[in-house]
């Protein structure tokens, strides 16, 4: 489909100090379109959760190179009090990500 973008990668969410979990790859699905960036969790069943963030409520929008050569990270900073304050989203594929983002209307956001 033409309208969204869907990879699987790892995810860190919670508060930007203190208070955040991580799921390494391939336990991380995320899908974008233009309306709304939201991953699914799923770690061997075990712990399951959605987040889902409006396009609307992006406060910012930064992929972060790879560190270290290992991955890059999308970082979702957003004004949703009913989501995680931060989402990280890791993706072996940074560089198709940001295509993928830039196809879909989403432009970067710094802090």
């Amino acid at each position: 489909m033409r309208g969204c973008h869907g990879e699987t990668g790892g995810l860190r969410w919670g508060r930007s100090h203190g208070g955040r979990w991580n799921a390494s790859w391939p336990f991380a699905q995320l899908r974008v379109t233009p309306e709304q960036i939201t991953i699914q969790l799923n770690v061997l069943g075990v712990v399951r959760r959605t987040f889902t963030v409006a396009a609307g409520d992006l406060r910012q929008l930064e992929l972060r190179p790879r560190a270290g050569g290992l991955w890059g990270g999308l970082v979702l900073l957003h004004s949703d009090p009913s989501q995680p304050a931060v989402l990280i989203f890791w993706t072996f594929k940074p560089r198709t990500l940001q295509g993928a983002l830039n196809r879909l209307g989403y432009r970067p956001i710094g802090p």
